[in-house]
């Protein structure tokens, strides 16, 4: 029994709901009882002054739109994903069937997106017609090589969302770098008449003048606007705008003479219409073809009133003022099977509009003269759902799409693209000749994705197929679609050919459970066996989850953060490479279609061809002359076919049909570098050893009409140490060389060649084992030969980077940063495809060093160092292994392709030039839809709960059916290797134990969870898997439970026994050597094996049972406390004490919790909520009499948390100082959501809040930072966090994120010295007004975290803006 009782807690009256034990406890207490620890009656110590930082670290993958748009320039083609709350810029490669890479991500809007449209000029059919234009269509187009829009020009799409914060947001993007994407902005406010969500319906006018009719139209003709509309709410208004020419915004941007969102006015009037219903649906209409002037606006509503819907229309001149619009009629009635329609599709010809039904099709036309016209098309004949277990309804059709056609084709002809649900897509063939307007209509293919609402035609720029001048209505068209709840992707749909998938779109939603390694990282070889990854003990812990919620794409997904590289090649089971470890690779020259590669040994070198049919073939030594039979330590090739190869005893330059150059020597270390400027010549500088000592030389190999020939450049420079490593550069009449040396040190030479004179510069690298083994050079891309960083790979496992300074008069090298990566040799090599750039292998693992554009040459500004991981669009369980050596084509198509070295493997893999890091997700395909699992430290393996989706045929007698077809859900459990790359479970008698699977459920059965237990029985220490179910009696009314106890022998699931109970067991955990406990629905239960005299009988006691009050949905243990999240009353609190569950401490308020995490060194306890709260709770070492815990920050998010998770830093991070930049001692945490968020939260110290809550305070009331914020709704009054309320003990990482990366110092400078900020306190000003004083107060704030507080201004705000850089690194 349960009653609400009031509570006073922290000045407040506080209900709560109690059970009669702890009312009469309570009681007890109060009435002078002797209480059962001295601990309540001693004052309690205040709370720690704390403070919680998020971060967003991977963002939703769910895609609400996808729209092709130019939004950046009308040669780019540009495709928009429109996801909940921002928005991505894909750009479609032209590469044979192209890919898409990443520009740009838009993430700081103020609320969800509604609804997403563009307006602008019609989408022209763009040709490239490779033969006219003299490129290459395989080659790729490197964002330095298109074009860059000019600042007074806008591009041909302007992007329009609906915010659900009431506002229109109208944006687009231009190139301000070749790896920079800035966005311009205009809003405005929405009608605010409900407090429902706004915006779910927005459409824009299709007419809009092309830039082929503005060379005949007038001035006058060209200022027209054309309009939009958006239903603003159910009970809301319809607003129609008169948006702006696309000329006439040029012409402003032109007059202002720059791109700025105060130049960009995209409506001119605005009118507000009342309509008789609530809006279904809602589209502009193409005009009649009458209409010569192109003025006509159809606007074309489906509204419902009384249960019954009808067809009503607005239209006007769009020459005129809106107040033109009229209403035409009084409507027309719709079919009974079309009262809500699921698609309404407009037609380009009579006026003409489609209504897509679940039961039919039908297509409308010549509404403007009277009830329109109807003909139908009956879909009860259509095909199956896909799946037809996963639900008792037909699919849905999710998104309409029309291709791209020409001009000539377009007036014969239009054609539609439908996608249901379940992937089916169909074709439709509309010709306005035909009586009916549907020529033809059939089956285009199956996509093999559920699909939602995200799906679209793109177009390719492609003139038919390559090489092929077809037109382009017969040409392939591109399909592109995001999934629901599973992957989506792009596919290719060809007349009569069967659709073929070219790129995947991950997705890992539903994100419903989640676990993690112990941080030591193993991989299954390819003989079955565990093998540890060197230095793994230190390594980063792996998590996987389960995901999807279709049977046929159940996934368990491994999340790994980091860079992207596809993999579009691969070498694999080469018996040369499996025998012998390759050092090196070299791919130096495309050769007939494939690559010229030379692979280096530990005692010889070899040269293959890698061809188009991915085979590796051995090269004749009589093709090339280079020496095979000794350990090649550089090589090159120049664009004429010139080898320069450079092994430890000689140098040879060898070109086909010439005589080769040969040196015999002892050589150390080399570098070869191809000319910017001549195809034939070669440039080397090499180190050899003679008996006079040891020299660096540099020279230059070239041809003349009979051999080869070796030029030097200056004379010999002497070393004083034995060289392992060497870099150089040439500019002009001068170069300068950097050696690494056996004695950990750098010789850096600046050689002048028209004078002679050499420069001559040492640098000790600190540290046990600090040889340089490889050396990099990075390059500010915005300011080449200006600012440099060198990146040495010692040979310690670490990473130091020294700045380069030819203008200092001392030091020509000095120290940025040191970065520990592991613990074995370090190679490094600049990033062809962006030179600022590093690409690191260590500890066989492949990593990209970077650090900001604006900020490359400050030593103050710490790296960015992520993981590289290797994906294929084929097989998205692919196990990236143990990388051994890796290189990239230096020119050509291959120009930045990482070709890595895998075992008996070579990958050939591509890394995109604006590439950042984002979530890379591993799938491991099930046949079911796993919900829960849990990683055996023990076994090294997945444990996964997981069902399957059936149908249960119906029982026919005599021909008659007897029962109907019933959906059945079969739970089943299995242990699964998380490093197979794909497994099939269909059934239960497989013999891999990787796959096994067991079924042991009842009918209406669902399992809840899985944990592992190893109860003691007095002789041996028993693995046990306890499986805890929900039974549902919907006849009865009722659910009881089960728990299930399986015993794992040599890898396999036995089932032993299991227990009913009366209601569904929500969690268990163990507790001790030989008890669980779990929550039976409203108590908490200990179960204890009985043991007596030291033997265990093999039974389970009678559990002990406290009345919660509700269920407790997960439990941890902390002996002797129990932490239960229960479902109405937060977070309680248990201490076990003579097998009885004492109430030890509980939060202060009642909330609806779903997970917690206890943080033991402080003392604080992390509870999640459903009102999307994150909340820290204290635990006191004295108790309060009524037993509640205060809390000491609370964090507010956008999404509830469901689970949480400890996270160990990389050894790099650490190495930077991250874990000594607070005074918490603390590891960070991460948190995931259903919907496939993840974040990343760390418990800060008071002095790092304030400095971070007083830089966010004024970064909302910026503009550049949060463009979308309205500060004077923001509650919010100071900048000081001191003077706030208790919000401000939550320091948002994204906005402190947006301020590094728009500006930092800059920024941050001019916040500082801004005039005045004004305040959301009725127009008052905030507090620290001035620029003096508010500097005043940062610098204070500055020096409570141990920045050094510099006499310079400018060095503080780098040394502040460092500590924000080291302060928000990403540990996953």
């Amino acid at each position: 029994m349960s009653i609400e009782t009031n509570v006073y807690v922290d000045g407040r009256w506080t209900t709560r709901t109690m059970n009669v034990d702890q009312v009469i406890a309570r009681n007890r207490d109060d009435g002078g009882q002797e209480k059962p620890s001295s601990a309540l009656s001693s004052p309690r110590p205040p709370p720690p002054l704390l403070g919680i930082l998020t971060q967003t670290i991977i963002r939703s993958p769910v895609v609400k739109w996808i729209i092709p748009a130019q939004i950046r320039h009308q040669n780019k083609n540009d495709v928009v994903f429109v996801y909940d709350d921002y928005i991505e810029i894909k750009e479609i490669i032209q590469d044979g069937d192209g890919y898409m890479q990443n520009m740009a991500v838009k993430a700081d809007f103020d609320s969800s997106i509604r609804s997403a449209r563009i307006y602008g000029l019609p989408r022209q059919y763009y040709i490239h017609d490779w033969k006219t234009e003299g490129g290459d269509p395989l080659v790729k187009k490197e964002p330095q090589d298109t074009q860059v829009l000019p600042r007074t020009q806008i591009p041909p799409h302007i992007l329009v969302l609906a915010m659900e914060s009431k506002k229109l947001v109208f944006l687009f993007a231009f190139d301000d770098h070749p790896s920079q994407i800035k966005f311009v902005s205009h809003q405005r406010p929405l009608p605010s008449h409900s407090s429902m969500p706004v915006g779910e319906h927005l459409a824009v006018d299709p007419k809009q003048v092309s830039l082929l009719q503005s060379t005949t139209k007038s001035c006058s003709d060209l200022s027209r606007s054309r309009a939009m509309a958006i239903a603003v709410s159910d009970d809301g208004p319809l607003v129609l705008y008169a948006l702006t020419s696309m000329d006439g915004l040029r012409r402003d941007m032109e007059a202002a003479g720059q791109i700025h969102g105060d130049n960009f006015k995209p409506v001119r009037e605005e009118r507000h219409i009342i309509v008789d219903g609530v809006i279904v649906k809602m589209e502009f209409l193409h005009p009649p073809e009458s209409d010569q002037n192109n003025n006509h606006v159809v606007l074309l509503l489906v509204i419902s009133k009384n249960g019954r819907s009808k067809l009503i229309c607005y239209e006007w001149d769009c020459s005129s003022s809106l107040i033109t619009a009229t209403l035409k009629g009084p409507g027309q009635g719709l079919h009974e099977d079309e009262q809500i329609p699921q698609l309404l599709v407009p037609l380009k010809k009579s006026t003409a509009f489609m209504l897509v039904s679940e039961k039919r099709v039908t297509v409308y036309k010549d509404i403007l003269t009277g009830l329109a016209k109807s003909h139908v098309l009956i879909l009860s004949n259509q095909e199956p759902p896909q799946e037809p277990g996963s639900s008792k309804r037909l699919p849905l059709w999710a998104q309409w799409a029309r291709p791209m056609r020409n001009k000539a084709h377009t007036r014969l002809e239009d054609n539609i693209y439908l996608c249901r649900e379940d992937g089916v897509v169909h074709f439709l063939e509309v010709k306005d000749k035909v009586g009916n307007m549907l020529d033809t209509t059939h089956r285009a293919g199956l996509l093999g994705n559920n699909i939602n609402t995200s799906f679209a035609a793109i177009d390719m720029g492609f003139k038919g197929d390559i090489g092929n001048d077809a037109d382009p209505a017969h040409s392939v068209d591109m399909l592109i679609g995001a999934g629901d709840m599973n992957d989506g992707g792009r596919w290719s749909f060809g007349a009569r050919e069967v659709a073929h998938k070219i790129d995947i779109i991950p997705n890992w939603t539903p994100l419903q459970d989640l676990t993690a390694t112990d941080g030591a990282e193993t991989i299954r070889g390819k003989l079955g066996a565990v093998e540890q990854v060197p230095g793994s003990a230190q390594g980063q812990t792996r998590f996987f989850a389960s995901t999807g919620r279709d049977p046929k794409h159940g996934r368990i997904t491994e999340i790994r953060y980091g860079i992207e590289a596809v993999r579009k090649g691969h070498l694999s089971e080469l018996q040369e490479l499996a025998q012998i470890i390759i050092t090196q690779i070299w791919v130096l020259n495309e050769v007939d279609g494939g690559f010229l590669v030379l692979l280096s040994y530990p005692t010889h070198s070899s040269l293959c061809i890698w061809g188009v049919d991915e085979a590796l073939d051995p090269i004749d030594g009589t093709d090339y002359e280079i020496d095979y039979d000794a350990r090649t330590i550089a090589a090159g090739m120049s664009a004429e076919d010139l080898i320069v190869q450079v092994t430890v005893n000689s140098v040879r330059a060898s070109k086909s049909q010439l005589e080769a150059f040969d040196l015999q020597a002892s050589i150390l270390a080399a570098c070869v570098q191809r000319s910017e400027n001549d195809d034939n010549r070669m440039y080397l500088i090499v180190a050899i050893r003679n008996e006079d000592g040891v020299y660096l030389r540099l020279g230059y190999f070239d041809t003349t009409e009979q051999q080869v020939v070796y030029w030097p450049i200056g004379g010999p420079i002497r070393l004083k140490s034995e060289p392992v490593s060497v870099w150089f550069e040439l500019k002009g009449d001068e170069y300068f060389a950097i050696v690494g040396t056996l004695e950990s040190t750098l010789q850096m030479f600046h050689v002048s060649l028209s004078t002679g004179t050499i420069r001559a510069f040492e640098y000790t690298l600190d540290g046990e084992f600090a040889v340089c083994d490889s050396l990099a050079v990075l390059t500010m891309e915005s300011s080449p030969n200006t600012e440099q960083l060198l990146v040495c790979g010692l040979r310690n496992g670490a990473v130091e980077i020294l700045r380069i300074d030819l203008r200092s008069d001392a030091e020509l090298l000095s120290f940025c940063e040191r970065l520990q990566i592991g613990s074995t040799t370090v190679t490094v090599a600049t990033d062809n495809s962006r030179i600022s750039r590093a690409i690191i292998l260590c500890e066989q693992k492949l990593r990209c060093l970077e650090y900001p554009v604006d900020a490359l040459a400050k030593a103050q500004v710490p790296a960015s160092l992520n993981s590289i991981w290797l994906t294929d669009n084929g097989l998205s369980g692919f196990q990236q292994g143990r990388i051994t050596a890796v290189t990239q084509a230096s020119s050509g198509f291959a120009q930045g392709i990482l070709f890595c070295v895998e075992r008996s493997q070579i990958h050939m893999a591509r890394i995109a030039a604006s590439s950042e890091p984002r979530m890379v997700p591993r799938h491991i395909h099930v046949n079911g839809i796993p919900t829960k699992l849990l990683y055996s430290q023990r076994l090294k393996k997945l444990i996964v709960l997981y069902h399957q989706i059936g149908i249960i045929p119906a029982i026919q007698r005599n021909g008659n059916r007897i029962t109907s077809n019933q959906r059945s859900f079969p739970n089943k459990i299995m242990i699964v290797d998380p490093d197979v790359e794909r497994i099939t479970l269909d059934s239960d008698e497989s013999n891999d134990i990787n796959t096994k699977s067991t079924s042991h459920d009842k009918p209406g059965e669902r399992f809840l969870g899985v944990s592992e237990w190893f109860p003691n029985d007095g002789k041996d220490l028993h693995h046990m898997v306890v499986v805890h179910t929900q039974l549902a009696r919907p006849i009865a009314d009722e659910s009881k439970g089960r728990i299930l106890f399986f015993s794992v022998e040599r890898g396999i699931l036995v089932p032993k026994r299991y227990y009913e109970e009366s209601s569904p067991v929500y969690s268990l955990t163990p507790y001790g050597p030989n008890s669980l406990i779990y929550s039976c629905g409203n108590d908490l239960c200990l179960w204890k094996l009985d043991v007596r005299a030291g033997q265990s009988t093999g039974k389970m006691q009678q559990p002990i049972k406290h009345a919660l009050g509700t269920s407790g949905r997960y439990i941890s243990t902390h002996e002797p406390l129990v932490y239960v999240t229960t479902d109405c009353n937060g977070l309680m609190v248990f201490k076990v004490e003579e097998d009885k569950f004492v109430e030890h401490w509980n939060e202060s308020k009642a909330k609806y919790s779903l997970h917690h995490l206890r943080i033991p060194e402080l003392s604080l306890t992390i509870t999640s909520q459903k009102d999307c709260s994150v909340t820290g709770v204290w635990e006191a070492p004295n108790r309060s009499v009524d037993h509640s815990a205060p809390n000491v920050f609370q964090a507010t998010l956008s999404v509830s948390i469901t689970r949480f998770h400890l996270i160990r830093r990389p050894s790099w991070q650490k190495s930077l100082g991250v874990d000594k930049s607070s005074t918490t001692t603390s590891d960070p945490f991460i948190g995931t959501s259903t919907n496939g968020a993840i974040y990343q939260f760390e418990v800060i110290d008071e002095p790092s809040r304030n400095l971070l809550r007083f830089t966010q305070n004024m970064a909302l009331r910026d503009r550049l930072i949060c463009p979308f914020g309205d500060s004077f709704n923001s509650g919010l009054r100071h900048l000081d966090p001191s003077l706030d309320r208790n919000d401000n003990l939550h320091v948002d990482g994204d906005i402190i994120r947006r301020l590094l990366d728009r500006g930092a110092e800059h920024t941050l400078r001019s916040m500082l010295e801004r005039a005045s900020f004004p305040s959301s306190h009725r127009g008052a000003e905030s507090d620290f007004a001035s620029p003096a004083s508010r500097q005043k107060r940062f610098a204070e704030l500055a020096r409570a975290v141990g920045v050094v507080d510099w006499e310079n201004g400018e060095e503080l705000m780098t040394a502040v803006i460092r500590w924000m850089r080291i302060r928000l690194q990403i540990a996953l």
